[in-house]
């Protein structure tokens, strides 16, 4: 089904601008805003079900997606029933919905979004990231020296941003945006060298990795029509070089609040193998508001920042969440279906394109080791590879500029601008 009138689009592009300042600006605290995300997702599932009573063809690739969200849910549901450790139904649906939030705009846009729709929210995003960029550049070096608010106890440059991570996340999806709609490789370094500043000031660990990961997938695009495997590990290595000091503090530092919540993510899975502890029970925003059982047993309200009344660190995880409340059974489905997105992302033949995809992607993929990703954050992420793989079909120029396609209908051929076509 395709929605041809510019309501849906210009939604997509005012929930996206939402999401980013919720993040962007959580210190100011924007009406509205900090629900852009669930607002979205509402919408979006409200447009879903919509389609999937009133249609009777629903593409495959929708079906495979909805599919994995029916046995995630499933999993964690019966999880729920085994371990009985959740008892206050409100929140186990609170955490079934924040859980499949990304996966659901992920669903909303591969149904609904045709290439044109797709390219206006680009090029208005790309826009956007631009004027953005600019923005925190001036304000990461102003800030040193005038606008020393912006600056957290650390001496890091957090803008108006509660957490400061935000600054580096969005920074580069911002350079994803551009670098994919380019005109010029001169652009495209340009921006580079803006994001390093800024990520370079904001010293985020998980930005540092994501910008040398765009730097050598920068170069490969240029040396590559494909993806080689040794372009792979040395991708992997790279990842492995520059975020080796958050590898250690966050895994193998026992101490740690992340090293805690991965250690008994697995004791979780293994008490309740193969399923897990069910939603609302470990990891999740609903886990806390009950403060789940599972945290006193392990002693989680004996230690600083994860006890019931003071918790930030509950929070700063995401594979953890997965592997306590879903097991292993839903964790290897989460890692199948991030796979298939991986794979996806490689059968895009426009380089630069292709390249900007991975390194967003395989950003939000480290993000999940120390923090949430079902943020705005990452359901912007979400909503974009799918657009970015839609066009991306083609290697001919800028996939933002319009180009004239041709078709056949009743052995005739039309020449047509790709604006009224879809492919």
């Amino acid at each position: 089904m395709t929605l041809k009138f510019n309501a849906l689009k210009i939604f997509v592009c005012v929930m996206i601008i939402a999401m980013m300042a919720a993040d962007l600006f959580s210190l100011i605290g924007l009406p509205l805003v900090g629900n852009a995300d669930e607002i979205t997702c509402i919408v979006a599932w409200i447009g879903i079900l919509f389609y999937l009573f009133y249609r009777q063809m629903i593409p495959k690739e929708a079906l495979k997606i909805l599919f994995f969200l029916a046995i995630f849910l499933g999993i964690g549901l019966c999880g729920n029933i085994l371990s009985e450790t959740a008892k206050n139904r409100k929140y186990i649906l609170m955490d079934m919905f924040m859980f499949i939030k990304p996966y659901s705009l992920y669903l909303f846009v591969t149904i609904f979004f045709t290439e044109t729709n797709a390219r206006f929210v680009l090029r208005s995003l790309k826009v956007i990231g631009k004027a953005m960029l600019w923005i925190l550049f001036f304000f990461a070096i102003i800030s040193q020296y005038v606008f020393t608010f912006m600056i957290s106890a650390s001496g890091t440059f957090v803008f108006y941003a509660n957490y400061g991570g935000s600054i580096s996340w969005w920074t580069i999806l911002f350079l994803s945006v551009i670098w994919a709609g380019r005109n010029s490789d001169r652009e495209v370094i340009c921006y580079m060298i803006l994001s390093g500043i800024i990520i370079f000031f904001n010293q985020s660990g998980l930005g540092m990795i994501a910008f040398g990961l765009g730097m050598v997938l920068f170069i490969f695009s240029k040396i590559q029509k494909k993806v080689k495997w040794y372009s792979i590990l040395i991708c992997v290595a790279l990842c492995l070089f520059l975020g080796k000091d958050e590898i250690k503090e966050y895994l193998f530092n026992e101490d740690a609040p992340r090293a805690i919540l991965l250690k008994y993510a697995f004791v979780t899975a293994d008490t309740y193998f193969p399923l897990g502890s069910g939603f609302a029970t470990y990891g999740s925003n609903a886990a806390i508001r009950e403060y789940s059982p599972l945290y006193i047993q392990y002693g989680f309200n004996k230690i600083g920042g994860m006890t019931e009344s003071y918790h930030p660190y509950l929070m700063d995880n995401y594979y953890q969440q997965i592997i306590g409340q879903l097991g292993y059974v839903g964790f290897a489905l989460l890692l199948w279906f991030m796979y298939r997105i991986i794979q996806k992302i490689l059968k895009v033949t426009d380089p630069h394109i292709r390249s900007a995809s991975l390194m967003l992607y395989i950003c939000l993929i480290f993000a999940g080791i120390g923090f949430g990703t079902a943020s705005s954050w990452g359901c912007t992420v979400y909503m974009l590879i799918p657009m970015f793989c839609l066009t991306g079909k083609k290697s001919k120029g800028s996939l933002y500029n319009y180009e004239k396609e041709s078709f056949t209908y009743h052995d005739r051929q039309y020449i047509v601008s790709s604006d009224r076509c879809r492919n």
